[in-house]
């Protein structure tokens, strides 16, 4: 200010304000999701800051710092600072490098429709080595942006058709078919981009499921010769009614990341208990001396075996897990039979996204 004659501090101003022409702190810029508008739970994009300008709408210097935050998502670049609880939701940078890049990841829990991303300024102009980056604290907001997180709702619907499989070697040729619709509903939780074997995946929770129809019906006819006598026995059942009584594991879709083919679909249990309504028949004929006596008892019971305490229609098998669609239809249908354990197990199944209400 003494050897220069026109040093600023020789005009009559604020101090603040040649604070301010000096640093040329950021007061706005400009946030880019590229071409992405809305965004999967779990879906990344790369977010670039740029256009950062001062109070007289120059471009700012490059020492000073900003902070970026994002409300429930995840973000990924930059410092992460001390003054972040979580980890993951606030880091630093310097306006060094224009633009900046970052990876925003949208969050899979809470339930989230929109998140909002802001970028603050920071009083902190120092070079690293007197203040740490992790040590740099928001000031004043300049720019703040909205994502839209879309959970789309996936419709299926199932068809199975269980055929009881029992031992050839017993005494009674027993027969029973189960035939059953089931309804269920699923919401988008995850969305995931496998980038080192170019698969994308989807992981839906179940919001509602429910029996649209069910039909069973069984026999049983056996006969028992001893000296003079033949027993017959007959019986028929029904079945008067199916509940589903649990579901276990998360339904995931596999979509080919280039083509955008299903790849596989990992299914989740349903389990049913069913009510049995039946009647058995048993008539013996003697010829020595001739006779015939016949007896007759109605039943009613669950279906419950020894290793398998209820029935699965719907089960996470591999031979099941062949699907065909894709992931810009959202129609996915897929299926096959399998014997297993007591069942001989033929499923069907197709698929459709419904958007997020």
């Amino acid at each position: 200010m003494f050897d220069n004659p026109d040093a600023e501090l020789r005009r009559e101003k604020p101090i603040d304000d040649l604070l301010r022409d000096f640093e040329r702190r950021p007061v706005s810029c400009q946030i880019d999701f590229g071409d992405k508008r809305e965004l999967k739970p779990g879906e990344e994009v790369e977010v670039k800051l740029l256009d950062f300008r001062d109070w007289k709408g120059r471009p700012s210097k490059y020492f000073n710092r900003v902070i970026v935050e994002v409300e429930h998502g995840r973000v990924d670049g930059g410092i992460p600072v001390v003054s972040d609880p979580e980890g993951d939701r606030r880091c630093a940078f310097r306006l060094d490098d224009l633009p900046l890049t970052l990876v925003y990841t949208a969050p899979s829990e809470g339930g989230q429709s929109v998140d909002r991303i802001t970028v603050y300024s920071s009083c902190q102009i120092l070079d690293d080595g007197k203040v740490l980056m992790e040590l740099t604290e928001p000031h004043t907001k300049i720019a703040e942006e909205e994502i839209k997180i879309v959970r789309p709702y996936l419709m299926t619907d199932f068809s199975t058709k269980m055929e009881a499989l029992f031992p050839p070697d017993l005494d009674i040729d027993y027969k029973f078919t189960l035939n059953t619709e089931i309804k269920a509903m699923y919401r988008l939780v995850g969305y995931y981009e496998q980038r080192s074997t170019g698969i994308v995946s989807e992981s839906y929770e179940l919001i509602s499921r429910d029996i649209k129809s069910f039909s069973g019906t069984g026999s049983a006819f056996g006969q028992e010769v001893s000296g003079d006598c033949v027993t017959t026995t007959t019986g028929s059942a029904t079945v008067s009614r199916a509940e589903i009584t649990s579901a276990s594991g998360t339904l995931i879709i596999d979509y080919d990341g280039r083509s955008g083919a299903v790849r596989e679909v990992t299914l989740q249990d349903i389990s049913v208990e069913l009510g049995i309504d039946g009647d058995v028949t048993t008539t013996q004929k003697c010829t020595k001396p001739p006779q015939t006596e016949t007896s007759s008892f109605p039943f009613k019971f669950l279906v419950v075996h020894p290793d398998e305490p209820y029935v699965r229609p719907i089960l996470d098998w591999p031979s099941f897990r062949k699907a065909s669609g894709d992931l810009k239809s959202g129609m996915i249908s897929g299926g096959g039979t399998e014997e297993l354990g007591l069942w001989r197990i033929t499923l069907k199944y197709s698929f459709r996204k419904a958007p997020d209400k």
